[in-house]
């Protein structure tokens, strides 16, 4: 057997969690995979399957500014920014953050999630004609609120459209 990589874990990983619905099976072929084959990088390999299969209690625990709760920055999807945090932590309040959206906020623009009824996206054209034929439904049930201060500019973005602007930002 060739030594693998992390990348090849992770590959491996979620090919388990597709194909073993029972947390049991799944469990023990999580172990003999990482036994046989990443030994080595064991500790690693730990680490991002606890993060992973404990994203609920990242999400109610973590946060984006603080960093995860369980030493894991490297792995946590709040700190990566892979699902949103649901609660501030301690840390916040004493830094005097008191909404979640003030996490995202600069001095020149709040951002914040809010509701996407009536507050479709600025940019996507992935609007439905609903079957009344009046109205136009979405694919998303929120969307990104970007304000900026002073000038009253505001945008919406789906998930999606964030997505792509930040791929077209990588290529500038």
């Amino acid at each position: 057997m060739t030594d693998l990589t992390l990348d090849t874990f992770k590959s491996d990983i979620q090919h388990f969690f597709i194909r073993y619905g029972d947390a049991a099976e799944r469990n023990l072929h999580i172990e003999n995979l990482i036994n046989e084959h990443y030994a080595h990088i064991k500790d690693e390999c730990n680490a991002y399957l606890t993060a992973k299969t404990n994203e609920g209690v990242h999400r109610t625990h973590c946060c984006v500014k603080h960093g995860c709760k369980y030493s894991a920055d490297d792995y946590c999807p709040v700190v990566n920014k892979e699902v949103e945090q649901k609660y501030l932590c301690e840390d916040c309040g004493y830094d005097g953050i008191t909404q979640l959206s003030q996490l995202y906020s600069t001095d020149h623009m709040n951002i914040s999630r809010i509701n996407a009824k009536g507050n479709s996206c600025n940019f996507c054209d992935r609007g439905i004609i609903s079957d009344n034929g009046i109205n136009l439904t979405f694919p998303y049930d929120d969307v990104t609120l970007i304000e900026t201060k002073g000038n009253g500019v505001s945008i919406r973005m789906c998930d999606d459209c964030i997505r792509e602007l930040n791929e077209k930002i990588k290529i500038l």
